[in-house]
C-alpha cells in the first residue's frame, strides 16, 4: 500500500490544551471547544497526543486539511530529533514564527507541554532595538532553565548566540541539509488519533462496486416512495414550520415577560430604598433640630465643619461634637487629605490624629 504523504499544520493555526488522558475522545472534544469558546465545533477536526495521565489535545479548523493525507501538529514533529539527532532526556524547542513563537517540551523523546510566547515572534523581534536586553528582560531563561538542551528553529536574530551563554544551545537546521520541518515530519509515526485526518487502514477498492449497487437501488427505492408521500410530506413540513414560529414567538414573550418581571424587582427594590432613606433623613433632620436648636456654638461648629468637608471634597464615616470635634474617614486618602488641608486652615485647630481619626477645635477669631 502507497506510503501517505505526512505534512504539519502550523502553530498560528492550531488551537491547544492539556487535559485528564483517561477522558474518552468525544469527552476531550466537547470540553476543550467549549473551553476555547468555540463556535460550529463540527468545522473542527481534533489531534490527541496522550502522556502519562495527560493528554494533549490539539484543534484546527478542516479548510486547513484540504486535499491532504496525513497531518500532525507542527509542536509535535520535533519529537522524532529523538535519539538519532539529540540524546538528552530532557530538551525542548524554541520555534520563531513570522507572527508567533512557542517552545515544544519533550522528556525521552515524547512531547510533554507547549508554552505559547507572545510578543516573541520574527516580527515582534524585527522592532527591538536592543535585542540582547529584551531577551534578558522577557523571562525566557526560566522558561528553559529545567532542560539539558535547547533547540531553536528559524532563529533570525541571533538568539542561539545570545542563549549560549546560559545553556546549552543547537540550531536544528544544523542537523540537515535543507526543510528540517518536512524532514522531520516524514518521520513521524504518530498513532491514528493523533493524525488530523482521520481514515481507516484497509482497502476500500472490493467494496466500491457493492456500495455503488445497493446505493442506486435504495436511491430508486426511495425515490418511489417520496414521490407517493410528497404532498403529506409538504404539509407535515409546513405544519411543523408553523409548531417551531409558535414556539419562536412564545420564548419571546416568556423572555420579555422575565424581563419585565425583573424590571418590577428592580423598582420595588429603589422605591424600599428610598422611602428608608426618606425615614432616615427625616431622623436625622429631627433629631439635629433637638440637639442644636439651643445650642448656636454646636450648630456653628456643624456649619463650618460640613462647609470645610464639602468643599475639599472629603468623605467621612462617623463625627462627634461634645468639647472638640472628632473625625473618623472613610479612606487614607481623605484623612491625609485632611490633615493636609487643617494644617493650611486658620478656622482647625489640631489636638490629636491618629490614623483616620482626627480630633478638632475651632480657633478662637
Amino acid at each position: 500500500m502507497k506510503n501517505k504523504k505526512r505534512e504539519f499544520i502550523e502553530f498560528d493555526k492550531l488551537f491547544y490544551a492539556k487535559k485528564d488522558a483517561f477522558l474518552e475522545n468525544d469527552v476531550l472534544f466537547e470540553s476543550v471547544v467549549e473551553e476555547l469558546h468555540l463556535n460550529n465545533a463540527f468545522e473542527y477536526q481534533m489531534s490527541v497526543f496522550k502522556e502519562g495521565k495527560n493528554a494533549h489535545i490539539f484543534l484546527t479548523h478542516i479548510k486547513n486539511l484540504d486535499k491532504k493525507e496525513s497531518v500532525y501538529p507542527q509542536p509535535l514533529i520535533f519529537s522524532m530529533l529523538y535519539p538519532k539527532w539529540v540524546k538528552e532526556k530532557k530538551f525542548c524547542v524554541v520555534f520563531f514564527g513570522e507572527t508567533l513563537s512557542f517552545i515544544s517540551y519533550f522528556e525521552n523523546g515524547y512531547f510533554t507541554g507547549l508554552k505559547n510566547l507572545p510578543q516573541f515572534s520574527l516580527r515582534d523581534l524585527d522592532l527591538k532595538e536592543n535585542k540582547d536586553l529584551f531577551f534578558q528582560n522577557y523571562g525566557i531563561l526560566e522558561l528553559l532553565e529545567q532542560n539539558d538542551l535547547i533547540l531553536s528553529v528559524n532563529d533570525k536574530f541571533a538568539f542561539g548566540v545570545w542563549l549560549s551563554e546560559y545553556h546549552r544551545h543547537l540550531s536544528v537546521e544544523s542537523f540537515f541539509k535543507e526543510e528540517p520541518q518536512k524532514t522531520l515530519c516524514s518521520l513521524c509515526h504518530f498513532s491514528n488519533e493523533t493524525d488530523f485526518i482521520k481514515k481507516n487502514e484497509f482497502n476500500l477498492k472490493p467494496f466500491i462496486l457493492t456500495f455503488l449497487l445497493f446505493s442506486f437501488c435504495f436511491l430508486g427505492t426511495l425515490g418511489v416512495l417520496f414521490w407517493k408521500d410528497y404532498p403529506k410530506y409538504t404539509q407535515n413540513k409546513i405544519t411543523k414550520q408553523n409548531n417551531e414560529n409558535l414556539k419562536a414567538d412564545l420564548k419571546k414573550l416568556n423572555e420579555n415577560l422575565f424581563i419585565l418581571e425583573e424590571n418590577l424587582k428592580d423598582l420595588n427594590r429603589t422605591h424600599k430604598n428610598n422611602t428608608l432613606l426618606l425615614r432616615q433623613n427625616e431622623e436625622l433632620l429631627a433629631a439635629l433640630a433637638i440637639h442644636f436648636k439651643k445650642d448656636e456654638a454646636k450648630s456653628f461648629k456643624l456649619y463650618e465643619i460640613f462647609s470645610f468637608l464639602n468643599q475639599n471634597g472629603l468623605k467621612i464615616s462617623s463625627l462627634s461634637l461634645k468639647n472638640s470635634i472628632r473625625l473618623v474617614f472613610n479612606a487614607e486618602n481623605d484623612y491625609i487629605k485632611a490633615l493636609e488641608k487643617i494644617e493650611k486652615n486658620n478656622m482647625f485647630e489640631i489636638i490629636n490624629a491618629n490614623s483616620k481619626l482626627l480630633i478638632l477645635e475651632l480657633k478662637n477669631e
